[in-house]
């Protein structure tokens, strides 16, 4: 039992359903694709396929390429090497048929001097009311060309005899016994630059990302000195504020205090006085009574005096008599 290897290009212009077809070829018709998904580059597809009376097998590597222009540099690296080719038209689009030759090229130019295998394939038969390419024009142009010709729908799924043309190639002659590195080289080779570039964006995006939580983390550290410095100037200027009022509440207690130690002193001294006026009034009383009483025991010890002289002299006269 022999398992070869085998590099399947699959071409041709947007929309004919390129990867409708090996998505439905790949899952055995379980997978129907309903909405239409452009194919940026390519997409790899692998499948292990039987050899017809053999033992054989064949992992086929399907590149799903994309069929717009934009990609065409890109195509030109992962197709290196192919060693079997699927041409795909939709029936419905003669643009599309036209456009067969340019992508037959396109893939041969890549083993010149080599002979290509490959089948050409029409999707879309279900829209028959559509169709503008007859499937005699498209068969003869497959022959000139020595490809396989097949028609297909991927609605009805008929693309399990898509791989028969394939199966029914000359395996032995045309795919060569390859590994996996061999195969998908090219494919690993153009993807190393996207992962590359991909790790790199990361990178700068991580970075920035910390860049912006640092910037983030220092305006938050800023804003909450800030908010401290006019929390501390806040508390400063009420505490200043309250001693300004302590001070002033003293002054006035001083100011209240001093005035009432001032009334105090009036009335000590109006009370002294007074209390000095009394004083004074009581001696002049006194005083005058002294003196009153002085001058009544003069007066009587005049009076007496007089008596007693009165009564002398009358004594006196009173003997002389």
């Amino acid at each position: 039992m022999v398992k070869l290897a085998a590099k399947c290009i699959l071409a041709g212009d947007p929309a004919v359903g390129k990867t409708a077809l090996v998505q439905m070829f790949r899952s055995d018709g379980t997978h129907f694709q309903k909405n239409y998904t452009l194919t940026t580059g390519v997409d790899l597809v692998v499948k292990t396929v039987p050899v017809l009376d053999t033992n054989d097998s064949v992992e086929l590597f399907i590149f799903d390429s994309a069929g717009k222009e934009l990609f065409s540099e890109m195509l030109d690296k992962l197709w290196e090497n192919p060693n079997v080719l699927c041409l795909v038209y939709d029936v419905t689009n003669e643009q599309s048929f036209n456009s067969c030759t340019k992508w037959l090229e396109k893939v041969r130019a890549q083993t010149p001097g080599t002979f290509l295998p490959g089948v050409l394939v029409g999707t879309k038969t279900d829209l028959a009311g559509r169709r503008t390419v007859d499937t005699a024009q498209a068969q003869a142009w497959a022959l000139g060309q020595g490809l396989e010709f097949f028609e297909t729908s991927v609605m009805v799924w008929w693309c399990v005899p898509v791989i028969l043309p394939l199966r029914r190639l000359k395996w032995e002659d045309k795919v060569f016994k390859a590994s996996m590195d061999y195969i998908a080289r090219p494919y690993l080779k153009l993807m190393i630059m996207p992962m590359v570039m991909l790790v790199v964006v990361m990178v700068v995006m991580m970075m920035v990302v910390v860049m912006i939580i640092m910037v983030i983390m220092v305006m938050v550290m800023i804003i909450v000195m800030i908010m401290m410095m006019m929390v501390v100037m806040m508390v400063v200027i009420v505490v200043m504020i309250v001693m300004i009022m302590v001070m002033m509440v003293m002054m006035v207690v001083v100011m209240v205090i001093m005035v009432v130690m001032m009334m105090m002193m009036v009335v000590m001294v109006m009370i002294e006085m007074m209390v000095t006026m009394v004083v004074m009034v009581v001696m002049i009383v006194m005083m005058v009574t002294v003196v009153v009483i002085v001058m009544v025991v003069v007066m009587m010890m005049v009076l007496v005096a007089r008596d007693v002289t009165q009564e002398s002299a009358y004594l006196v006269h009173s003997t002389l008599n």
